[in-house]
């Protein structure tokens, strides 16, 4: 069974909420509307039912009610339902916050995923902060003298980059994709390639610095 949480919450949290109207456009997995879903107003906090509608062949309902806390429950065959909490709009649409608000709703369950995995983390400073030698130098760059050049610089720093990532000493591990690498037959075998990784035991063992990595707070 499909989740429908997945396949509709980009749409159906794009939905323009009134006094008295709730109203969007529902759509499958491969971005094509979902006729006929059923879309039912409950009430809280014993959910009762209100109203309720089907969606229409472009995938568009819409419903009327006056209750302000009710919750919008979301079927359709072959996806599991759909609940959602029916909140009075305090903002436009269209605006600068109700893009932002979209957005973060459009993608709420890849957000999710760090309450699943403890390695997550909330923000990306420690990507920026890794990219923060190359921010710094970027006006250097400019004055690459080919694209080919700046294409090189820009492997070399993701080189270092991982390597520090990895807890690598960068120039150790430099040098040693230059003593061994060249000595590889076909460099696009992914099984032979795959050895060179920063992550590997071999690298590892033979690269790894004898600093402590300084983590971000």
């Amino acid at each position: 069974m499909k989740t429908l949480l997945s396949v509709l919450i980009s749409t159906f949290l794009s939905i323009s909420i009134s006094a008295q109207t709730v109203s969007g456009k529902l759509i499958d997995e491969n971005s094509q509307p979902l006729p006929y879903a059923n879309v039912v107003l409950l009430s809280l906090p014993d959910s009762t039912f209100v109203t309720g509608t089907i969606s229409g062949e472009d995938g568009t309902f819409s419903l009327s009610t006056t209750a302000e806390k009710q919750l919008v429950r979301i079927s359709s065959i072959g996806y599991n339902t759909l609940y959602r909490p029916k909140q009075p709009a305090n903002y436009i649409a269209g605006s600068k916050l109700g893009k932002v608000i979209a957005y973060a709703l459009n993608h709420e369950d890849v957000f999710k995923n760090v309450l699943l995995d403890g390695a997550l983390v909330l923000s990306n400073n420690l990507a920026e902060r890794a990219i923060k030698t190359l921010v710094i130098g970027r006006k250097n760059w400019l004055f690459s003298q080919s694209f080919e050049g700046a294409q090189s610089s820009a492997m070399i720093l993701s080189l270092i980059e991982t390597a520090k990532r990895n807890n690598l000493d960068p120039e150790k591990y430099i040098k040693y994709l230059l003593d061994h690498l060249p000595n590889e037959d076909i460099l696009t075998d992914e099984e032979k390639v795959s050895a060179y990784l920063p992550w590997t035991k071999e690298v590892q063992k033979v690269c790894k610095t004898k600093n402590k990595q300084t983590k971000a707070a």
